[in-house]
């Protein structure tokens, strides 16, 4: 009897899955802090230049989501481009979480959860393949 096996590079799928909503629970709590405080400021440049932000930031953050999400598909059947995809992907979302290190509480505490998920998916991707034990 055979075994259906995965391919070594589909053990952390489901980092990269905790990354997708991790990322997008932050863009929605970004939102809803930016629309409280635009309500609530004096300046009207202020609060709108806070909402554009966040409504820029969760839709980078949907859009990786996502991305994310329809590159698992490729990389539990073996596909070598997929591995890439996240790499290149995690990059971009490295540098997002960069910048959103410099923003309100909720994108900091998203950014150092994500910057770790992303840490450990990475080098769960590309670790090194084992042989099989005899």
């Amino acid at each position: 009897m055979s075994e259906l096996r995965q391919h070594p590079a589909s053990g952390g799928s489901w980092l990269w899955l905790a990354a997708a909503f991790v990322g997008i629970a932050g863009g929605v709590a970004n939102y809803l802090l930016a629309t409280a405080a635009a309500a609530h400021t004096e300046v009207a440049g202020v609060g709108t230049a806070a909402l554009v932000s966040a409504v820029l930031d969760l839709g980078c953050w949907l859009v990786l989501g996502l991305l994310w999400l329809a590159l698992l598909v490729p990389l539990r059947a073996g596909r070598g481009w997929a591995r890439i995809a996240l790499t290149a992907s995690a990059g971009l979302a490295a540098l997002l979480d960069l910048m959103n290190l410099f923003g309100s509480w909720a994108a900091i505490a998203t950014a150092i959860v994500q910057l770790a998920l992303l840490a450990a998916a990475l080098v769960r991707l590309h670790r090194p393949v084992r042989p099989a034990s005899l």
